[in-house]
């Protein structure tokens, strides 16, 4: 699959069409992931660190691709 990342301000989310717009322009997805906070809380959240996937590490991203391939 052809995997991709892009920084950017989200100004719309479109579900409905797989489409978002942002402030580097329309882009169409296959799955969104939309990443926010500074903190991965995965002490104060049950079951997150067992089933949960977290975006800090090179690694934590690839167990993700894999999971979604």
């Amino acid at each position: 699959r052809d995997i991709g990342f892009r920084e950017a301000v989200v100004t719309a989310i479109r579900p409905a069409e797989n489409r978002i717009e942002t402030t580097r322009g329309e882009m169409e997805y296959d799955y969104l992931i939309v990443a926010l906070g500074t903190r991965y809380a995965d002490d104060k959240v049950p079951g997150l660190r067992e089933h949960g996937y977290s975006l800090w590490t090179v690694g934590e991203a690839e167990r993700l691709r894999e999971r979604i391939e």
